[in-house]
């Protein structure tokens, strides 16, 4: 990576943090598409860095409990919940532990949560799947709600800042979130169920605009995932736009 390129990182996160945007590594790029398969959930032991969607339906448990939500809003929190063990799934994790200290761990001697989702976790966390999924029609998932949104494409693909996108997918409702590694869009509505509109306007690529007219810095290329949320969970699949600086 080259001088002027790690300057511009560190000027992309400084500024995230100045204008309360989201930093990239806080939002889970969804990587693994496969279902959800409900009677061997989580089949292995996850922990800080772990990224799937087993790690999404772990946040969807922790979520269902007051005492153990991994965020009350934003990426993590009910209904936006992510495939990325996070700090704030690893405090959630611990707290879970900690209300069910007598199964998961008084088998080690242990009595504060550690975050690592092991054995007598794991246990716990299939218990917990079984029974919801033993209430559900058998057409449905744990998982892989019919109703989530999915992102198919957006249009354009690249441009500057200030761009309008379109996303293309399906079960978007008449309110959606839009949800990027640099910011997140609230109450985009869809007429159609199919397609939505927003403007990607960032303050941290303006001034770097303003920067790149002035010459001080080369033409850049910064690519951003998008993928949408709505009441009924978060889509799996997401789409790229590369922001052009130029």
């Amino acid at each position: 990576m080259s001088s002027i390129y790690r300057l511009v990182s560190m000027y992309i996160i400084l500024a995230a943090a100045i204008f309360g945007i989201i930093a990239p590594s806080s939002v889970s790029i969804a990587l693994d598409s496969s279902a959800f398969n409900p009677l061997n959930a989580f089949s292995r032991n996850l922990s800080y860095g772990s990224e799937g969607l087993d790690v999404l339906e772990l946040q969807r448990i922790l979520n269902k409990d007051p005492g153990t939500l991994v965020a009350l809003n934003g990426p993590g929190s009910n209904g936006l919940e992510t495939q990325y063990f996070g700090p704030a799934t690893l405090q959630a994790v611990i707290k879970f532990q900690e209300k069910f200290a007598e199964e998961i761990l008084a088998p080690y001697g242990l009595s504060r949560g550690t975050g690592y989702v092991g054995e007598t976790t794991r246990a716990k966390l299939n218990s917990m799947v079984e029974t919801a999924a033993g209430s559900l029609p058998g057409n449905i998932v744990m998982g892989q709600l019919a109703e989530s949104p999915n992102v198919i494409s957006i249009s354009p693909v690249q441009g500057g800042n200030g761009e309008k996108i379109t996303v293309y997918g399906e079960n978007f409702l008449p309110l959606n979130t839009v949800m990027t590694n640099f910011k997140i869009f609230p109450d985009i509505p869809s007429f159609d169920g199919k397609t939505l509109e927003f403007i990607f306007d960032n303050p941290p690529f303006q001034e770097l605009q303003r920067i790149r007219n002035k010459g001080k810095i080369d033409d850049i290329d910064i690519p951003f995932y998008v993928w949408v949320a709505n009441e009924n969970g978060t889509s799996t699949a997401f789409a790229t736009f590369t922001i052009q600086i130029k």
